[in-house]
């Protein structure tokens, strides 16, 4: 780590109506067959309200990008739906076949952590509800639940994320995990496996 230098020049800067705000928020792995892929938020605007989708691009060596020519692989929902704004913060796990991409969703009030699958990375099929909602007026993540950091640890997932409570705009790390735990105080919440909500509202933990 001590012998790492920076390149003098970015390796990808906003290109077309996508990407005409800015890039940033990136995830980089190794797909199967090899080389290396990035997935990226993407702005379209420079100034006043803007909206983000995710794009995809891939690299041989991770000097040399290619966009896909699908982008954006995770575009924002349409008016009215829960991630209308913001379909962005993209993390891929492997499950047998299928990527499983968790972001975050945010309608221009609030924001949620949703979940999207695909079987080549670029094809998403996106969870109709959020994973994770926001939470009761004046709890932790009464306005927003976002910006996912997700982990697999002895067979579950523990997905970490920013809360941000409603009325003072209060931020603190809270987590969900996708099985039954005990939280703190003398009640058991069950929190439903990866293929339901893993909390929606009343139904979550906080460290």
């Amino acid at each position: 780590m001590a012998s790492l230098r920076g390149e003098p020049d970015p390796v990808a800067e906003g290109r077309g109506r996508l990407e005409k705000g800015t890039l940033y928020k990136s995830f980089l792995f190794r797909p199967p067959g090899g080389g290396f892929a990035l997935l990226y938020n993407a702005k379209d605007s420079v100034g006043g309200p803007w909206k983000e989708s995710t794009g995809l691009a891939t690299s041989p060596d991770l000097f040399n990008w290619t966009r896909c020519p699908a982008n954006p692989v995770l575009p924002h929902g349409p008016d009215g739906a829960w991630d209308s704004a913001f379909a962005s913060d993209p993390i891929v796990f492997r499950h047998g076949d299928l990527f499983v991409l968790f972001h975050f969703g945010f309608d221009g009030k609030n924001a949620r952590e949703g979940l999207a699958v695909s079987r080549d990375l670029v094809k998403w099929t996106k969870r109709p509800r959020p994973i994770i909602d926001i939470g009761r007026p004046g709890s932790l993540d009464g306005q927003h639940a976002h910006k996912p950091s997700v982990v697999w640890h002895k067979g579950a997932f523990y997905h970490f994320y920013c809360s941000v409570r409603d009325g003072d705009g209060y931020r603190t790390i809270t987590v969900a995990a996708s099985r039954p735990w005990m939280a703190r105080g003398s009640s058991e919440r069950l929190i439903a496996s990866i293929g339901s909500p893993i909390a929606d509202r009343d139904d979550q933990s906080t460290l």
